[in-house]
């Protein structure tokens, strides 16, 4: 065992726990000054000899916990960072130093160490003397890192003595540490700042089983770092981008190639294209760097040109995929010397930039006082403002009619009713119908409009005057109301959940992107091999714990409800991805992937069918579905489930002089890292695969009987599937009651539909769970953070994987807070950074999900 290992140890508790610890120091036999997770440093007796223990399990430094014992079972650490364990290593070799110290001058005490009474000189720790760098001396430095001791420490200066139990021969030598011995040497004290610099350009050297130099992709972005080289950092304008690049594609599971390959298919650049050859290049290039050379390439300034050329020519294709525009490429690079600009200072040109900056903001505002003044004159009143979630100075009793130049919309006045007249012909009474129906549906919307611009005013929005502006956006509104036509025919349940899967219809009506793709195993986002899906019951409320132990009773239909089902609705056929249904051993290949994320075991008896099929997701991997419309006839619907919508959002009132502060993260593959109640497994089962299959891939019996070695076995899902008509209701339930509690957070600062939305003037943050995401707001940044960091540190001690987290910030600063799980559900769409919502049409889709 070696300072800095892991161990486990078991005192016998019921249930079953074990505790981790961190081994900072030796000091005699089997004793260790050890860490637990509280933080407490103490020595304790770390092998199965100790009369406290039932079990003890040494874990290396990787920490790897053998398959017998249950990772829920074992009280670990919160992250470390590696300044804070640098720190614990220096004080458990202090209580270590004091420990052994202690042991000496008491012979008598049984665990000395094995240190003789006469050996008590060899045994001194060496503390580093405080000796000034002496011009002309010659100076002892440590040559390597140690435990206290960093490689450049000075240990001595002549001549001053070295520790005791030194051995030196010529200008090097060893001193005790610890346990071990510390390599030293002697410079000359001018040299001593060189060895005190150490090389972060390269990262510790890994090998694979086979002996060669390779390190995973993942593992190494893990261990760069991006802190400036002594004598300064990258020599480029503009922040530095490699590290955050590399952490975005580890994310999404990419690696420089093929991040290279998925940009390919997406960027529809003509093939042939000389910058898909220079692409791929510097991609390779870059795979080189990081998992042969295992290099800390954010720390490289060569490096970073590479991904910066990467970025312009990503950009340079964005616009228009067959016409490049590189105009911004120096600007990219961070050149020191630009080539649009030969002959003209960088300073001198920023210098005078910002002087007309400056001189057109005072134009702005002498043009703006001018106005005011004329307003003032002509008697225009200047109303109060509210401030609302959108942070909007219009005025809520509107302007005066007479001041035709008043931008303000909001509040939106109601159309005028169409008036009724006798005498009219048939046609002209028909038309005159439609078009009052138009108009209810047009005001309709107006109101909706209002009660987002301010959701706290109470009264008619509509007392005020019509202005030009406000005019010209009902006409808008009636005309977008007067194209939208309901469809000629009504699509039965069939042709709608087939308009569903093979295309969406865009805002016009017309055909859109669909967002069903084929299967490609390498974008497909399921859970890495190893991770643990989590126990409903031990995760769910009590309300919800309830319902999943008993789901016969609770979630299933009776046998005679069924029966009635049964006979009453026709059967079909469930869709499932084409090149899975079309490729056999393409689809056992993506059995066994669904084995490796711990997805599915197997059964001879199933109950019912699911299919895979898949559908983008907004990061252009892939997403399993499940066509459950089947196994959805089985169950009961689920409870009415408290849930925030875009429109939660507007009900939100910022008080005055206070700025809105987000915060989010994201649950990694949410639904599939909950495990489906036993009892239903076998109704959700997959497409039938050879048996002979689990024999060739070693299946254990964990996941098979393994009785029946011919024929046909069928995967059954062992997880929440996307697709069952329960996934959302439990998803949800666990994740908004596990946030508060990580959160501190009670149940009336949760924002959802349909119930008053919690007060910000009290500093307090708000929750919006919604899914796997999670949005945290409120008026306090600090208090934001806090929230999120414990909603984070609680999904993640539970064994959920918790990725693209977003630190408080400014909600006005960047695009808008409404998440896309939240734009999406909510059938809204954003475009650009500006903030532009509408509406898309979804009759067929609505039709086929009913």
């Amino acid at each position: 065992m070696n300072p800095g290992d892991i161990a486990i140890v078991n005192y016998g508790e019921r249930p079953t726990t074990w505790h981790m610890r961190v081994l900072l120091a030796h000091t005699s036999q089997d004793n260790w000054v050890v860490l637990t997770p509280d933080h407490d440093i103490y020595e304790e007796q770390m092998s199965g000899d100790n009369p406290d223990l039932t079990g003890f399990h040494h874990c290396g430094a990787n920490g790897s916990l053998p398959a017998r014992i249950n990772p829920r079972n074992v009280y670990a650490f919160s992250p470390l960072t590696p300044q804070a364990l640098r720190g614990y290593m220096a004080q458990g070799q202090a209580e270590a130093d004091r420990i052994i110290a202690s042991a000496l001058q008491d012979p008598g005490r049984s665990d000395a160490g094995g240190v003789a009474q006469g050996g008590a000189a060899e045994a001194t720790i060496p503390v580093a003397p405080q000796h000034p760098i002496l011009e002309g001396k010659d100076t002892w430095i440590a040559a390597e890192d140690g435990i206290r001791l960093k490689k450049g420490d000075v240990l001595a200066v002549d001549p001053s003595p070295l520790p005791a139990g030194h051995v030196v021969l010529g200008d090097k030598g060893v001193i005790p540490e610890g346990a071990g011995f510390l390599l030293i040497r002697k410079v000359a004290a001018g040299d001593v700042p060189k060895y005190q610099i150490g090389d972060i350009r390269v990262l510790p050297v890994s090998f694979d089983a086979q002996g060669v130099r390779r390190k995973e992709f993942t593992i190494a972005v893990g261990q760069m770092d991006d802190d400036p080289l002594v004598g300064g950092g990258l020599q480029l304008a503009g922040p530095s981008s490699a590290l955050k690049l590399l952490k975005d594609m580890r994310d999404q599971q990419f690696t420089p190639s093929t991040f290279h390959e998925h940009w390919v298919r997406s960027s529809e650049v003509p093939r042939g294209d000389r910058s898909i050859y220079e692409h791929e290049v510097l991609s390779r290039i870059m795979d080189s760097m990081i998992i042969v050379d295992q290099l800390n390439v954010p720390a490289l300034q060569s490096a970073e040109l590479i991904f910066r050329r990467l970025q312009v020519i990503r950009q340079a294709h964005k616009g228009s995929p067959g016409n490049p525009d590189y105009s911004s490429a120096d600007h990219y690079m961070g050149w020191k010397y630009k080539k649009a600009a030969a002959g003209v200072d960088s300073d001198l040109s920023a210098y005078v930039a910002n002087e007309l900056k400056s001189e057109a903001t005072i134009l702005k505002e002498s043009r703006k006082a001018r106005e005011e003044i004329a307003a003032r004159v002509e008697g225009a009143a200047v109303e109060p403002t509210a401030h609302c979630m959108l942070q909007s100075e219009n005025s809520v009793q509107g302007a005066s009619s007479g001041d035709q130049r008043n931008r303000e919309i909001f509040p939106l006045p109601f159309c005028s009713g169409v008036p009724r007249h006798s005498g009219l012909s048939v046609s002209a009474r028909r038309r005159r119908a439609k078009v009052r129906q138009q108009v209810e549906v047009t005001n309709s919307i107006i109101q909706v409009l209002n009660e987002m611009y301010a959701p706290s005013h109470d009264g008619d929005f509509c007392d005020s005057a019509e202005t030009a502006a406000q005019g010209a956006a009902q006409h808008e509104i009636f005309k977008a109301v007067t194209r939208c036509h309901l469809p000629e025919t009504i699509l039965s349940e069939r042709e709608a959940v087939k308009e569903l899967l093979h295309t969406s219809l865009s805002y016009d009506g017309s055909d859109a992107t669909t967002t069903v793709r084929p299967y490609e195993r390498g974008l497909v986002s399921i859970p890495s091999g190893g991770h643990n899906a989590v126990e409903l019951g031990e995760v769910l409320d009590e309300g919800g714990r309830d319902i999943v132990e008993d789901p016969a009773r609770c979630m299933l239909l009776s046998e005679d409800e069924w029966g009635d089902v049964a006979e009453r609705q026709a059967g079909f056929t469930p869709y499932m991805d084409e090149r899975l249904k079309k490729d056999p051993l393409l689809y056992c290949s993506f059995v066994k992937d669904l084995v490796e994320s711990g997805m599915v075991s197997f059964t001879t008896a199933p109950e019912d069918l699911v299919t895979p099929f898949f559908v983008v997701k907004k990061n252009l991997r892939l997403r399993l579905i499940l066509d459950c419309r089947g196994v959805n006839r089985r169950f009961r619907p689920p409870p009415p489930l408290a849930l925030g919508s875009g429109s939660s959002w507007s009900q939100l009132t910022i008080p005055k002089a206070n700025t809105l502060y987000v915060a989010q993260s994201d649950i990694k593959d949410y639904f599939y890292s909950l495990l489906l109640p036993e009892s239903l497994r076998p109704l959700f089962c997959m497409p039938a695969i050879p048996a002979d299959c689990l024999s060739r891939w070693g299946i254990g019996t964990h996941l098979w009987d393994g009785r029946h070695r011919e024929g046909w076995v069928w995967p059954m899902l062992r997880v929440v599937p996307m697709g069952w008509n329960w996934a959302m209701y439990v998803a949800q339930r666990v994740h908004q009651h596990q946030s508060m509690i990580g959160a501190g957070l009670s149940w009336d600062r949760v924002l959802v539909d349909n119930k008053p939305a919690p007060e910000l003037s009290d500093g307090e943050p708000v929750l919006l769970p919604y899914a796997d995401n999670l949005n945290v707001a409120g008026t306090d940044p600090v208090k934001v953070q806090a929230a999120k960091d414990g909603a984070v540190a609680r999904l993640r001690g539970l064994g959920f994987l918790v990725h693209e987290e977003l630190d408080a910030t400014d909600a006005a600063a960047g695009r808008s807070v409404l998440p896309v799980a939240l734009e999406e559900a909510a059938g809204y769409s954003q475009d650009g950074a500006e903030t532009t919502w509408s509406r898309s049409p979804f009759y067929a889709a609505s039709e086929g999900a009913s």
